[in-house]
């Protein structure tokens, strides 16, 4: 994702931190307006797009924080995503072998209820729930969109403060959930997979582990 690298690069230019580690936030606000103008030249998602253009009012160290957070979700979106072309996959839209599903639908159960017991708030949990009850409502189908887990994925990851602390373990298992998708992936048209291939795939119950 062109996108991602470039936004990295200009924060490393525009941003400016204070002796505690806070970004200043005349810079955060800087660094924002410059996306926004950036993200007109690139083919986005409406999910990036969301992100880019999130921040409220930017009026304080915790919202510039909280802000920076929600870009660096965007790395590790750019992470997943590469890691899912290395499994010859489709990124947005997979075929998974059924014999993974229940495996997946127990980890975004557990990280339901890690999410529950955050106390986030009844606004972002509602938020959250939905996107994860969307994704597996979409795991029942024979095509599987992952948009509304990776929206999941990229507000927990963006959460600060306390509720990062809380969520971490939230994290961990998306990043399971995100292996499950790619090693329970079917061979899909124009991304062959070798016989041999399918042979080393291990088998789901070892995503439990």
């Amino acid at each position: 994702m062109a996108f991602v690298i470039y936004s990295g690069r200009l924060r490393s230019k525009l941003v400016r931190y204070d002796n505690d580690g806070d970004p200043q936030v005349e810079d955060v606000r800087l660094y924002r307006g410059r996306l926004i103008q950036a993200s007109k030249t690139f083919d986005l998602t409406p999910l990036i797009i969301d992100t880019i253009n999130g921040g409220g009012t930017l009026s304080s160290f915790a919202e510039a924080r909280e802000y920076l957070s929600s870009i660096d979700g965007l790395f590790d979106f750019k992470m997943l995503a590469d890691s899912r072309s290395r499994t010859s996959a489709v990124f947005d839209t997979v075929v998974i072998r059924d014999d993974y599903k229940d495996s997946i639908r127990n980890l975004v159960n557990k990280i339901k209820v890690r999410i529950d017991s955050a106390d986030l708030g009844t606004q972002k949990q509602e938020s959250l729930f939905i996107k994860l009850n969307l994704f597996l409502k979409e795991l029942d189908n024979e095509r599987t969109k992952l948009t509304a887990l990776m929206a999941a994925f990229v507000q927990v990851s963006g959460s600060v403060g306390e509720a990062a602390e809380k969520l971490g373990p939230a994290v961990d298992l998306f990043e399971r959930v995100m292996k499950a998708v790619g090693l329970g992936s079917r061979e899909m048209r124009g991304l062959p997979k070798s016989d041999e291939e399918q042979k080393l795939l291990p088998p789901p119950e070892n995503l439990e582990e």
